[in-house]
């Protein structure tokens, strides 16, 4: 079963981001952008703020605590869908979300992806800049990635974008673009990664879970792509059918499947990419079984030998995910799996030294009954210190802090479980699309959606917890 509820996307590479719209009545500026086909859209912003940027700055990171940083009250559809945050140089938060249905009349065509950015010297958050926009996107997963390029300043996303059908067939086409900014989000240049071939994918065509990182003006991203060849296999392939892996510019592209591990098929879930300290990318994603029930965490350096991290004992999975980090050059994966039969699915935990030879992994614990899954994220501080954060959708909410759950250990063995909601003021139900970084200052920051169905004190959009 193709999973579409959990994926969740890392950003690395020095400090760590995780990582998953449209506000009409607020811009910086006139937005003009050009969807009519799989091209390279430019939108163009005239910046109306006023950055104090080399003049007086405040110097002022955003205030501890929770707050709502895109409000969505008023707003129709369904507005901080799929939110994404990276970190720029100063530590300071970085968002991108989906308005899903801006107008409210149940088409999704208008839905649009937004940035918005801490600024640090005004004070403020920037006013919402449109990216792109980006129709029906799906409603599950991660479909937004942000990344920060170190060496350049650049900021990049990967978003699914829906296309119109392929010749002769009949349903939209699910794609993968990507974005780039080099003014800190005032304008956007956006282009197709994914190629579609009707033949090899039939009336299917569902590109998504798309995960980016950047590296002196290079740009890596993993994603999935479904076609009909993952429906007649007769035996596993020496590459997964549907994960894929591309490196380049929006100009130039080299693509490749992601290699498959022994008695699997496919990719299922989340495809994660990630940097280390020496930016050096790697790639973490599930393998699903082509027979029986295993489903199996794969690691792979481009170039090298991929690598099985751990399985689910042979144990069914429908929705599982993972999330990858790096500390340092030591990879860490955190995978939503359930391991034992008939169970609810875990939060497990893995490490390695070298990617190569990876510990026993070790489940984390609940809040009390209330269990810790679902877009979960990791972080790691470079000092051995390691966070991990999901939406609680199991348990009786009998747990001690609020959602998203948060688990922190200082040696990746013992680990302990509550959250930063710590007066349980928010709904039980916080915590979709959520990411978290270690800031510059070693504070935790973490960014997800505040659902339009929920009753909860901040109200409705995106919210941001920055540690005390």
């Amino acid at each position: 079963m193709r999973a579409w509820f959990f994926s969740t996307l890392i950003i690395s590479g020095g400090v760590l981001g995780i990582a998953q719209g449209r506000s009409s009545s607020s811009s910086s500026g006139a937005s003009v952008i050009d969807d009519s086909g799989p091209g390279t859209d430019v939108a163009t912003v005239t910046d109306t703020g006023t950055s104090t940027d080399g003049a007086t700055c405040l110097d002022a990171p955003p205030a501890s605590g929770f707050s709502n940083i895109a409000n969505g009250a008023g707003k129709q559809g369904i507005f901080g869908e799929h939110v994404a945050m990276a970190l720029d140089d100063k530590g300071d938060p970085m968002i991108a979300y989906v308005h899903y249905d801006a107008n409210g009349d149940s088409d999704g065509k208008d839905s649009t992806l937004y940035f918005t950015r801490w600024d640090r010297c005004n004070g403020i958050w920037t006013a919402p800049v449109s990216i792109d926009v980006v129709g029906s996107v799906t409603g599950g997963g991660r479909q937004v990635s942000i990344t920060r390029d170190a060496a350049t300043g650049a900021i990049g996303v990967a978003f699914q974008h829906i296309g119109p059908p392929q010749p002769s067939l009949v349903n939209d086409t699910p794609e993968v673009w990507v974005g780039q900014s080099t003014d800190k989000g005032k304008t956007w240049t956006t282009s197709q990664l994914s190629e579609h071939n009707p033949l090899q994918e039939g009336d299917i065509h569902t590109a998504s879970d798309p995960s980016i990182a950047m590296n002196n003006g290079k740009m890596f991203v993993a994603y999935y792509q479904g076609n009909v060849d993952c429906d007649d296999l007769d035996g596993a392939p020496a590459d997964t059918c549907n994960g894929w892996y591309a490196e380049g510019t929006s100009a130039s592209w080299t693509r490749s499947t992601l290699p498959n591990l022994p008695g699997g098929f496919g990719v299922e879930g989340s495809v994660n990419v990630a940097l280390d300290s020496a930016n050096k990318p790697a790639v973490a994603y599930l393998v699903t079984p082509f027979t029986a029930y295993n489903m199996q965490v794969a690691f792979w350096r481009p170039g090298s030998t991929v690598i099985k991290v751990t399985d689910s004992n042979n144990t069914q999975n429908d929705d599982p995910a993972l999330a990858m980090t790096f500390d340092g050059t030591k990879p860490r994966i955190v995978a939503e799996l359930a391991i034992v039969a008939d169970g609810a699915a875990e939060l497990v935990f893995d490490e390695s030294t070298d990617g190569i030879t990876w510990d026993a992994p070790v489940t984390l614990p609940h809040d009390n009954t209330d269990g810790v899954a679902s877009y979960e994220a990791i972080a790691a501080d470079g000092k051995g210190n390691l966070a991990i954060a999901a939406r609680s959708n199991t348990g009786t909410g009998d747990g001690v802090c609020g959602a998203p759950k948060l688990s922190r250990s200082s040696d990746g063995i013992a680990w302990t479980t509550c959250g930063a909601d710590t007066g349980k003021t928010h709904a039980a139900t916080a915590g979709f699309f959520v990411n978290m970084a270690y800031s510059t200052d070693g504070k935790l920051v973490m960014a997800f959606e505040l659902t339009n169905n929920q009753t909860d004190a901040l109200g409705t959009g995106v919210a941001l917890w920055r540690e005390p």
